[in-house]
């Protein structure tokens, strides 16, 4: 028995040592009842279950271990050109073989260990797919801590598991869930393999592996052949093509008793039907809501790559599993034509898909939201693009589109009511709109239906993930912009009656450092301008500013300089008085002050208030060409139809572009340098300097 003085800290650790080395096994008695009963290693609720870690972690190293196969003679050998992984491995589990599968292709080798024809576990030498990989995927852990943890097992000599649970950083319950489903991501890639070598070694050793894949043989070969690949008809009757093709009758297979018990209702329906032989065209046409449909196609396809379903023909219809669905859309002669087509169209397809991804993970949702726009027009039925586009609308503005979103994730329910995607969205839009409890159905509805396929699972916590982000940081939504432009204007109408008081109005138009109410007049305006942003966005004005954006791509500020200086030497010299450092600091405060308030405020709270581009675009420019009649000599100038003039000039030439630069950079700084190279190539020439 073990024990002594130790505290328990130190019993755990020392526990844990003797089992990952050996000393220790599942008949080492442990402790003792009070009533002197002996509790053995394999019976103790706790250790029980370091035990299984390390039995998982050392069938892991036997499986990595070159020389475990290094004697033995491959008793089957199979071609994944011609034979399907799942074909394979249903033939070794109607024989209720004990041993390993190897799989190999181009140096990437898969080691699967099977005990009476259930794969148990697996292992393979492709990094990605290395649990401390997977970890640092998952972010169990960072990377400084995976090269610490790695440097002290390789010193001690020991798994990952147990560096991880003596470092403390997963629980062990934690653990044992995330070796067994690192497990299943090891074996799953497998039903994709369509190059290569298979090899079957018969070994009674594989037996005494500790399972650690924990999925019944159905559920398994589901999982690998729809890991990835999409379940709304349209994709599902690209994927199957080549069957729908087929005029010869599909017939059941003898097979069939050794896996029925493991069977669907809907599987168990397709054998029965099968029985006689039935086209498959016929068969589907049977069944008539379109999600129906795609999951008659996908349990006849899988059953057919299985050998539970065979067609009466000597013709052998490609069932190979790739993640290009267009690479089972059977194609003639003539069809053949237009495969580069075809080819170009899922390329494009596939790169929206992914720059709407990177861009909703960035929290741009307005950009993103566009490209799962262009994605859901050009491929009918787009669930995944449909789900993404329904939060991305919803974390816009949640109180002006939460009805938007709704429509869409419920167009994705109803192309494909299986889509988990599609009910991660409803839950995040539910819990928006305080329906907790439809929320958390549809959360669980996702999680189940993803049970057995990670791409989707991380998609789907990716989803939920940064709705609550943005729910956190974003407790209160932002302030309506009706009080807010009355705020704009009473500030604009406030400087123009205060400027024609203090009768300083005709010298607006000039560069000097001798009215001292210019420098009042910027400064307000700025003052006002950080003071709007804060109020919309109820931030603090540091955080305020923040949000204008500071980051912008080269071409927009290429453009905005050559626009600043192309409009400089339209417009008209101006007379400078007083010192050039004091006239360009009161230009630089003009140009900040000017485009915080009229781009920064009030170009944004239209842009982002009333979603509409040419308002804010058109809105800015007016009120913009408005503020600099008021900024004139209005009293003095006897030229009444001048002034109007000169602010249709500002606005078209002046107020229009910087607002489409910033609306389209989403951020201040091109407007900015726009206005900027504007005034002092003004300047320059008011100076007499030419280039």
């Amino acid at each position: 028995m073990i024990g002594g003085g130790q505290s328990q800290g130190q019993l755990d650790a020392s526990v844990l040592d003797r089992i990952f080395i050996g000393e220790l096994d599942a008949n080492s008695v442990v402790e003792e009842t009070e009533y002197g009963a002996q509790i053995t290693l394999s019976e103790h609720p706790h250790y029980s279950q370091h035990l299984k870690i390390a039995r998982i972690s050392a069938g892991q190293a036997r499986l990595r271990d070159p020389e475990l196969l290094a004697e033995s003679t491959a008793h089957y050998t199979f071609d994944l050109d011609e034979s399907p992984f799942s074909e394979i491995l249903f033939k070794l589990f109607q024989e209720h073989e004990t041993g390993f599968i190897v799989l190999e292709h181009e140096g990437r080798r898969r080691t699967i260990a099977l005990s009476a024809g259930l794969p148990i576990a697996s292992n393979s030498n492709i990094k990605s797919e290395q649990l401390g990989q997977f970890l640092l995927q998952k972010g169990i852990i960072s990377a400084s801590r995976a090269e610490h943890i790695t440097a002290v097992c390789q010193r001690e000599s020991r798994s990952l598991g147990w560096g991880l649970l003596t470092q403390e950083l997963v629980t062990l319950p934690k653990l044992m869930d995330l070796m067994q489903f690192h497990a299943r991501l090891k074996i799953l890639p497998a039903f994709s393999w369509s190059k290569g070598s298979a090899e079957f070694y018969r070994d009674a050793r594989a037996a005494n592996l500790s399972p650690s894949i924990n999925l019944s043989f159905m559920d398994m070969v589901r999982s690998g052949v729809w890991r990835t690949l999409p379940a709304d008809l349209p994709s599902v009757e690209k994927i199957v093509g080549n069957l729908l093709q087929v005029q010869a009758p599909l017939k059941a297979t003898p097979a069939s008793g050794a896996i029925i018990w493991e069977l669907t209702e809907l599987e168990r329906q397709l054998l029965d039907e099968t029985q006689s032989g039935i086209i498959v065209s016929k068969l589907v046409d049977q069944f008539k809501a379109p999600t129906q449909k795609a999951e008659v196609l996908k349990s006849l396809f899988t059953m057919t790559q299985m050998g539970l379903l065979k067609f009466e023909t000597s013709y052998k219809p490609s069932l190979k599993i790739s993640r290009n669905p267009l690479a089972y859309q059977h194609r003639s002669r003539s069809e053949q034509d237009s495969s580069a087509t075809q080819i170009q169209e899922y390329k494009l397809r596939k790169s929206l898909e992914d720059e709407g991804r990177h861009l909703f993970l960035g929290h741009d949702y307005r950009a993103a939201a566009e490209k799962f726009q262009r994605l859901a027009d050009r491929q009918e039925q787009a669930t995944d693009a449909l789900a993404y586009l329904a939060v991305c609308t919803l974390l816009i503005n949640p109180s002006r589109h939460s009805k938007r979103a709704l429509e869409l994730a419920h167009q994705a329910i109803s192309i494909a009511e299986g889509n988990a995607l599609a009910h991660a969205a409803l839950a995040r839009i539910h819990l928006e709109l305080n329906k907790e409890s439809l929320a958390k159905r549809h959360e669980q509805r996702a999680l189940v239906l993803s049970e057995h396929n990670p791409e989707w699972l991380a998609e789907i916590h990716v989803l939920l993930n940064t709705a609550e982000r943005v729910r956190q940081e974003e407790l209160e939504e932002p302030m309506s912009i009706i009080p807010l432009l009355i705020f704009a204007l009473t500030i604009l109408c406030g400087l123009f009656f205060v400027s024609n008081i203090v009768g300083m109005g005709s010298q607006e138009y000039y560069y000097s450092s001798d009215d001292p109410f210019f420098f009042y007049r910027r400064v307000g305006l700025l003052i006002a301008g950080i003071a709007g942003i804060s109020l919309y966005f109820r931030k603090n004005p540091l955080a305020a500013l923040g949000t204008l954006g500071f980051r912008t791509p080269l071409h927009f500020i290429l453009i905005a300089m050559l626009w600043g200086i192309f409009i400089g030497f339209q417009s008209p010299a101006q007379r400078i008085s007083g010192h050039l450092e004091e006239v360009l600091a009161l230009t630089i405060l003009h140009v900040i002050a000017e485009e915080i308030f009229f781009r920064g405020f009030l170009t944004k709270i239209l842009h982002e208030g009333l979603q509409d581009f040419s308002v804010a675009l058109f809105g800015s420019a007016l009120i913009f060409g408005l503020y600099h009649i008021t900024f004139q000599s209005f009293w003095f100038d006897t030229d009444f139809w001048m002034k109007w003039y000169w602010m249709g000039a500002i606005m078209v030439f002046a107020g229009i572009p910087y607002a489409w630069l910033y609306i389209r950079s989403k951020s201040i700084l091109p407007p900015i340098i726009a206005h900027l190279m504007v005034n002092l190539t003004m300047m320059w020439i008011s100076m007499g300097i030419t280039l």
